[in-house]
C-alpha cells in the first residue's frame, strides 16, 4: 500500500469516527492499518538493504555501509544481515568492528564459515601469528578446506617461514584437479624464495612472453614518428627474468626521414613480490648519418594493486626520440652530431579509503646541449563510481633556456579537469577512454586531450591491445595538436 493509499484510508476511518463512532469494525480498520503502515515500511526498510547489496557486488564498500548503518539503526538484522555487515566492514579495514560483530555471532550459534572470515580479518589486519593459530584451529576441524589450508601457508609466508609454506602449498597441490586453484597455489610457490641449484632451475623458463608492438605520432609541427618491432621476455626463476627487444624506426621531420633500428636487453629482479628492479643496455643505429649511439634505461618500482603505485626511473637515449622535435630529426647547422637526452622520472599514485586517487610525476631532463628541464603532474581525482575516476590536474614545463630546436618554454602552466572511465569490462573484452580539459593561462588558450583504448583476450594467455589518442594546446603561443596510435599483442607461453 502507498502514502496516498495509507492517507485514504486514514481519511475514510476519521470520517467513519465522526458519523459512526461506536461501529463495531472501526478497531478492527485502525489495527489494520497500523499493521498494514509497518509492514509497508518494513518492505521498504529490506528493500534499501537490496540495494546496499547492490553496492558491495559493485565494490563500493563506504556506500554499502551507509545502507546497512541506516537497516541496522531501524532493525535488529539477522545473521545473514550481520555477517554481510561484517564483511562490509572488513572490506572497509574496520577490522576490529569486523571482529566484534563475528565473535558475537559465532557466541549465539558457532558457524565454520563466519569462522574462516574472522581468521581472514587477523591476517589482512596484519597480525599474521594470530591468523596462523586461527587458520590451523580450522583445518584441524575441516581438513579439506583448501581456502583454510590456503590462507594458512600465506600466513606462514608472511612470517618468513618459507619451508613451512611450502610444505602447505605443495600438499595442496596433491591430487588436485582444479585448474584455478593449482593456478592459485602455483603463483604462490612463485613469490618464494628459492635456494638451490635444483629449485633455481626446477621450472625453468618460468614462461616466455612475446610483444609485437606498433606506434605511431604526429603533430601539426611537420614531426611524426613510427616505430615497430617485438619484445620477448623470459622467467629464469621466480625473481629473475630476462628480455630482449628490437625495433624499426623512422623519423620524419620538415620533409626529411631518418631510419635507424633499436635494440635492448633488459634484466629484471623481483625481490619480493612487491618490487621490481630492471636495468636495460642497448643501442639505437641510425642510417644516415651513419652512426650508433647507445641506450640506457633502468627502473624500481613498488607496487600493490588497487592501493599504491611508485617507481623511479631514468632513461638516456637519442634526444629526438624522447623530445619528439622535427628540427631533430636530421643535424644540421650547429648540430654537427644528434643531441642525447636523459630522463630521470620519479612518479606514483595512492588511492585512499575515502575513494580519493592522488597521483603525480617529476621529469628530469638533461640535454647534452647542456640546457636543463623539468615536467611536473599533479592530479587529484576521485573515483565517483568504481570505473570512473574524475579530478583536478596541476601540470608545469620549466627550461633553463630556450632553444630552437625544440620546445623548451621557461614556463609553462595549465590547470585542468580530467576524467578516466573504464566503460566496459568482462572476460574478453576492456574498453575505457577519458583525456582533459583545462586552461593555460598564458595564452588564455583551453587544451583539450581524449583518447579511447582497449584490449581483447580471445585465450588466456593472449590479450590484444589498441589505444588511440589526439591533443590540442599551445606552444609559444601558437596552436599545437598531435594524434598518436599504437597497437601491442601480448602472448604467454
Amino acid at each position: 500500500m502507498t502514502k496516498n493509499n495509507f492517507d485514504k484510508a486514514s481519511e475514510y476511518i476519521e470520517l467513519i469516527k465522526q458519523y459512526e463512532p461506536t461501529h463495531p469494525e472501526l478497531e478492527t480498520l485502525i489495527s489494520n492499518l497500523e499493521t498494514s503502515k509497518l509492514r509497508a515500511e518494513e518492505e521498504a526498510l529490506f528493500q534499501s538493504l537490496e540495494g546496499g547489496r547492490e553496492k558491495i557486488r559493485a565494490g563500493d564498500c563506504e556506500g554499502a555501509l551507509q545502507i546497512y548503518d541506516e537497516f541496522l539503526g531501524k532493525h535488529e538484522g539477522d545473521r545473514t544481515i550481520l555477517k554481510e555487515y561484517a564483511d562490509i566492514n572488513s572490506c572497509l579495514k574496520n577490522y576490529d568492528r569486523a571482529l566484534q560483530i563475528y565473535d558475537s555471532l559465532l557466541a549465539g550459534e558457532y558457524d565454520y564459515l563466519i569462522d574462516l572470515e574472522r581468521a581472514k580479518v587477523y591476517f589482512f589486519k596484519g597480525d599474521f601469528q594470530k591468523s596462523i593459530s586461527e587458520f590451523e584451529r580450522l583445518v584441524k576441524e575441516d581438513n579439506a578446506d583448501f581456502a583454510a589450508k590456503l590462507f594458512l601457508g600465506d600466513a606462514y609466508a608472511q612470517t618468513e617461514d618459507y619451508d613451512r609454506a611450502r610444505e602447505i602449498y605443495d600438499s595442496l597441490l596433491v591430487n588436485n584437479t582444479d585448474t584455478t586453484q593449482i593456478a592459485l597455489i602455483n603463483q604462490r610457490i612463485g613469490w618464494l624464495p628459492v635456494g638451490g641449484m635444483s629449485a633455481l632451475l626446477g621450472s625453468f623458463p618460468q614462461y616466455i612472453l612475446l610483444n609485437p608492438f606498433i606506434s605511431y605520432f604526429e603533430d601539426n609541427a611537420d614531426f611524426s614518428y613510427l616505430t615497430y618491432g617485438i619484445n620477448t621476455d623470459m622467467g629464469v626463476t621466480s625473481f629473475l627474468s630476462l628480455g630482449l627487444m628490437g625495433s624499426l624506426g623512422t623519423l620524419t621531420g620538415k620533409g626529411i626521414k631518418s631510419d635507424f633500428n633499436t635494440w635492448k636487453a633488459t634484466i629484471f629482479l623481483r625481490p619480493w613480490s612487491l618490487l621490481t628492479l630492471a636495468a636495460s643496455i642497448g643501442e639505437q643505429a641510425f642510417l644516415s648519418p651513419k652512426k650508433t649511439y647507445p641506450l640506457y634505461e633502468a627502473f624500481a618500482r613498488i607496487t600493490k594493486q588497487k592501493e599504491y603505485f611508485a617507481q623511479v626511473t631514468y632513461t638516456q637515449q637519442e634526444a629526438a626520440t624522447m623530445l619528439y622535435s622535427a628540427l631533430l630529426v636530421y643535424p644540421f647547422g650547429a648540430l654537427r652530431d644528434r643531441l642525447r637526452a636523459e630522463m630521470i622520472k620519479a612518479e606514483g599514485w595512492y588511492i585512499l579509503p575515502s575513494k580519493y586517487r592522488v597521483s603525480g610525476s617529476y621529469q628530469y631532463l638533461m640535454i647534452s646541449d647542456g640546457n636543463r628541464g623539468a615536467n611536473t603532474e599533479i592530479r587529484i581525482g576521485r573515483y565517483f563510481y568504481p570505473e570512473l575516476l574524475a579530478g583536478y590536474e596541476f601540470f608545469s614545463t620549466v627550461y633553463a633556456r630556450k632553444s630552437i630546436y625544440y620546445y623548451s618554454p621557461q614556463s609553462f602552466l595549465s590547470h585542468s579537469l580530467f576524467a578516466d572511465w573504464n566503460f566496459y569490462k568482462d572476460d574478453q573484452f576492456d574498453l575505457s577512454g577519458g583525456g582533459r580539459i583545462g586552461y593555460i593561462p598564458e595564452s588564455a588558450f583551453w587544451l583539450r586531450e581524449f583518447y579511447i583504448q582497449g584490449s581483447y583476450s580471445p585465450l588466456e594467455n593472449l590479450r590484444i591491445n589498441l589505444r588511440g589518442q589526439m591533443g590540442s594546446t599551445t606552444r609559444e603561443t601558437t596552436g599545437y595538436s598531435s594524434r598518436a596510435v599504437s597497437a601491442s599483442v601480448f602472448w604467454m607461453l
